[in-house]
């Protein structure tokens, strides 16, 4: 199943092998042609490729993904697909139709029969080694129906594997339980888009074991499990792995870790819409269309050897466009700018490479080696600017929820919230500012900071700092919040304020947290200043810290951060 990666290997210069094996944080090696969910072939020679939507055309790359070329596609030809191991056979589902080839993606797709509803957002189809040595292939997709609830019609998802034992040349149709819809709840003051479950995919874990991770409209995941090479499964139950309305992806390694990509993010509460200052659908009103999508702009990874621990929670990249004052009609005017939806392949030298993204503005293929997730300390002192940071604000912006209707697909437009400022010890470096600048335009005028670390369930996290004026609201948490979201503190699994009643004031300081469990320490210059416990418990650990300016009115001297550190 994984010759792939020597015959890839085999054909590296060595200079091209040298260059591989030196990549180790994500390192953006190119823009595909489409979004990410179904868009890869591996040729039999080791060459990748990643295709347009739209058309037969590609990009490829004949060593490793460090270059890419575009080519001219044949028309009729199968495209993007999965190869059968042991076989010269190549499959591939797109909704309604079934395809395979003897001859490889350029071959001629021999469409199967395959009576089936109109499924939606299908994977590529999965192959899973059977006790007597076969192939089955899984193909995960959702069906959507109409039913009424309470007097309200719905579109109503239920996931859908489509089942073949013969190579492609057939397939049965499994259904999984699905879920009902959340009510409305404090912080929010109207409903989510309720997508039950949908995009779900799939893989082999390490013991054995098939497991689906899907899209819901809850705060985390829901996950099913299968015994039995994917005849029965266990009914949905949440995920380690936070995420709402968006896409996960699974990738076995040779060694039988498994890699989970996914959007460990939470947007805003949702809003009154019936006070919005721009028309809203109804169905956006009562949850059974889309909605405003302000948590698609940092996409993550971990990674588990036994199928229950993960380790990393990092973040892969954050959206190049995250505060772009033109966000909703950057790149092509339809369409998510996001870094949400993924695929990804294992390549020589335990690296991989990933392609994430909707919208010519966000998608991107990058690499990274294996070994990265595994890191435990982080520091950032702003010397590449705020690229490893987010810090963006919302402009009151209309929102589609109806592809073409606006130019922007379920966006806000942005502006920049905290900005880097001359350090005042005259030092020659900058530092980051908190503060709060009115501005009407603003969804809301509170800046703040979300910065990223390797996931621990102890450790500690220093900030170099200076209160100004207003001070900040700390969280740790284990997901990414909105920088602007008020509410993180709730949230959080610890949470505590910094201001001139608790800190040194108008000169610089270093604040040490240091977790284990259920409580943490405070620390200001070294010297013990409080004992703090757990708002909220996490299974997961600690990989986020979370500030936001304290500040009820326009303050434009705030704090200043110099530095972070996680041990």
């Amino acid at each position: 199943m994984f010759e792939y990666i020597k015959t890839m290997e085999k054909r590296l210069s060595e200079e091209d092998a040298a260059e591989l094996k030196s990549i180790y944080e994500p390192k953006i090696v190119a823009t595909p042609p489409g979004n990410a969910r179904r868009q890869f072939a591996v040729m039999p020679d080791g060459e990748i490729r990643s295709y347009d939507e739209i058309s037969p055309d590609y990009i490829y790359s004949t060593d490793c993904g460090l270059s890419f070329k575009k080519k001219k596609g044949k028309p009729g030809s199968l495209g993007p697909s999965t190869h059968v191991p042991g076989k010269s056979r190549y499959v591939s589902i797109r909704e309604k139709h079934a395809f395979y080839s003897d001859f490889g993606p350029d071959g001629d797709a021999v469409e199967v029969k395959y009576d089936v509803p109109d499924l939606g957002d299908s994977f590529n189809p999965y192959p899973v080694e059977m006790p007597d040595g076969k192939i089955r292939l899984i193909t995960c997709s959702h069906e959507t129906v109409d039913r009424v609830l309470n007097g309200v019609r719905q579109l109503y998802e239920i996931p859908v594997l489509s089942i073949s034992d013969d190579c492609g040349e057939s397939w049965r149709l499994l259904y999984l339980k699905t879920l009902e819809a959340l009510p409305e709840a404090w912080p929010h003051l109207g409903v989510r888009w309720e997508n039950f479950i949908n995009e779900n995919h799939i893989t082999t874990l390490p013991d054995g074991r098939l497991m689906i991770v899907a899209r819901t409209s809850r705060d985390k995941f829901y996950q099913y499990f299968s015994e039995d090479f994917g005849e029965t499964w266990s009914d949905p139950a949440p995920s380690p792995f936070f995420g709402v309305n968006t896409t996960p992806y699974l990738l076995r390694l040779h060694d039988g870790r498994v890699v989970v990509f996914w959007n460990n993010t939470q947007p805003l509460p949702e809003e009154d819409k019936h006070r919005m200052n721009y028309p809203v659908d109804n169905g956006d009103v009562i949850g059974l269309a889309e909605d405003v999508f302000t948590n698609r702009d940092a996409c993550h990874a971990a990674i588990t050897e036994d199928g229950v621990n993960y380790i990393g929670f990092r973040e892969i990249w954050l959206n190049d466009v995250r505060n772009s004052p033109d966000f909703r009609s950057c790149g092509t005017n339809e369409g998510d700018k996001s870094v949400h939806q993924f695929e990804a392949l294992e390549l020589p030298f335990g690296k991989i490479l990933v392609h994430f993204g909707q919208n010519s503005a966000s998608r991107r293929l990058a690499i990274f080696d294996i070994n990265w997730l595994y890191d435990t300390e982080r520091t950032e002192n702003f010397r590449n600017g705020l690229s490893h940071v987010s810090t963006q604000l919302y402009v009151k912006s209309c929102s589609g929820s109806i592809f073409g209707r606006y130019p922007g697909h379920c966006a806000w437009n942005r502006t920049n919230g905290a900005l880097l400022v001359p350090d005042p010890s005259l030092n020659g470096a900058e530092v980051l500012q908190i503060c709060r600048v009115h501005d009407e335009r603003l969804f809301s005028e509170k800046q703040g900071l979300v910065w990223n670390f390797p996931a621990s369930k102890s450790g500690e996290v220093s900030i170099e700092m200076m209160i100004c004026q207003s001070g900040v609201a700390m969280s740790l948490c284990d997901h990414w919040f909105n920088p602007c979201d008020d509410t993180t503190p709730w949230y959080a699994i610890f949470a505590t304020k910094l201001d001139k009643n608790t800190c040194p004031s108008g000169e610089w300081f270093t604040l040490t947290v240091r977790w284990d469990g259920d409580s943490a320490d405070i620390l200001i210059n070294n010297e013990k200043y409080r004992t703090i416990v757990s708002h909220n418990k996490t299974d997961i650990g600690i990989s986020y810290l979370h500030l936001i300016t304290l500040s009820e009115n326009e303050d434009f001297e705030g704090v200043l951060i110099r530095s972070m550190t996680k041990k």
